[in-house]
C-alpha cells in the first residue's frame, strides 16, 4: 500500500510538472496574444488619425501660406478635435478602461503646444519673406525650428511606445497617450516643410505677398 501511495505521489508530482510548464507556455502565449491585439488596435487607430486628419491638414497649410495665422490656429483646432473624436470613439470600443477625460486633456494640451509652436515657425516664414523677398532664405530660417520640433516629437513618440506595451495598466495608459500626443504633434509639423515647400516654389497662393511688394514698391 506503502510503495503504491508513493508511485500515485510520483506520477501526480510529474503531472504537476508538466501542468506548470503548459500552464506558464499558455500564460506567455496569451501575453504574446494582448501585446499583439494592442499593436493591432493601435495601427487602425494610427491609420484612421492619419486618413482624417491628411485633407485637413493640407487645407490648413495652404490656407496658412497664403494669408495669416489665423487661418492656421483655426484649422489646427479643427484637425485636432477631429482626431480626438477619432480617438475617443475608438477608444470608448476597444480601450474600455482608458478614462476619455485624460484624452481631453491630451488633446486639449496638444492643440495648445502645437498651434503655439506652429504660429511661431509660420510668422517667421512670413516675416522672412516679406524682409528678404527670398524663398530659399526665408525657409532657410526656419528649418532649424521645423527639425527641432520633429527631433522632439520622435524621442516622445519612442518613448510612449515602450510605454504602451508595458503590462501595468497606469503605465499603459500614460504611454498610450502620450503616444498619441508626440503623433499628433509630429502629423501637424512634418507635412509642414513640404507643403509650405509645395506652395513657395509652385506660386500656389503667393499673390498676397506680390501685392505687399508692388505696395512696397
Amino acid at each position: 500500500m506503502r510503495s503504491q501511495m508513493i508511485q500515485f505521489k510520483n506520477v501526480m508530482r510529474n503531472y504537476n510538472k508538466t501542468f506548470n510548464v503548459d500552464a506558464v507556455i499558455l500564460g506567455y502565449g496569451a501575453h504574446l496574444h494582448d501585446i499583439d491585439q494592442r499593436v493591432n488596435s493601435f495601427l487602425a487607430n494610427f491609420i484612421l488619425c492619419v486618413c482624417a486628419a491628411s485633407f485637413l491638414i493640407t487645407i490648413a497649410f495652404l490656407l496658412s501660406i497664403v494669408n495669416s495665422t489665423a487661418l492656421l490656429i483655426y484649422f489646427s483646432l479643427v484637425f485636432l478635435f477631429s482626431t480626438s473624436i477619432i480617438k475617443l470613439v475608438y477608444c470608448a470600443i476597444e480601450f474600455q478602461n482608458i478614462n476619455p477625460f485624460l484624452f481631453i486633456f491630451n488633446s486639449v494640451m496638444s492643440m495648445i503646444l502645437v498651434t503655439s509652436s506652429m504660429s511661431v515657425i509660420l510668422l517667421k516664414l512670413r516675416t522672412q519673406f516679406l524682409q528678404n523677398r527670398n524663398i530659399k532664405q526665408a525657409l532657410a530660417s526656419v528649418l532649424d525650428q521645423i527639425y527641432s520640433q520633429i527631433q522632439t516629437n520622435f524621442m516622445i513618440v519612442v518613448t510612449s511606445w515602450l510605454l504602451f506595451l508595458s503590462d501595468v495598466e497606469i503605465v499603459n495608459q500614460f504611454g498610450y497617450i502620450l503616444f498619441f500626443n508626440g503623433i499628433i504633434m509630429t502629423l501637424f509639423v512634418v507635412p509642414f516643410g513640404f507643403v509650405s515647400l509645395f506652395c513657395l516654389y509652385s506660386h500656389i497662393g503667393l499673390w498676397p505677398y506680390k501685392k505687399l511688394v508692388a505696395l512696397g514698391e
